[in-house]
């Protein structure tokens, strides 16, 4: 019978009543079936779509999170190498100055000498 249904056969056949009810049966749980795995399938987009838009919100908020603190951290190098180059210059400063005087002392000590002789 199921060759005959198939088109197999010549010529058409009767098929059993009972048979038909069956197959309808399954075509209708199939059917059924394909509708629960649609929907289960919509969810898991769903779901799935979410989980995407939440991790690039949260990488969006990681990148802020980067670019504030590298301007901070240039924020901070910006202070830190003007704190530098002031005390290299008051450091060079304090150092021609002890130089002057070190000169003066040793001008002062050679008239001293000088008038010693």
């Amino acid at each position: 019978e199921e060759h005959d249904l198939m088109g197999g056969g010549a010529a058409p056949v009767c098929v059993d009543s009972g048979y038909v009810l069956h197959l309808q049966s399954q075509l209708s749980k199939s059917m059924q079936t394909m509708g629960v795995l649609d929907n289960q399938i919509g969810m898991v987009k769903r779901s799935c779509d979410e989980v995407v838009k939440s991790l690039k919100e949260e990488i969006a908020d990681v990148m802020d999170d980067k670019c504030r603190v590298e301007m901070e951290l240039l924020n901070q190098l910006a202070v830190l190498d003007n704190e530098k180059r002031n005390l290299e210059d008051e450091c060079e400063e304090r150092v021609r100055v002890e130089k002057s005087k070190i000169q003066c002392k040793e001008e002062h000590i050679a008239k001293l000498k000088e008038e010693i002789r």
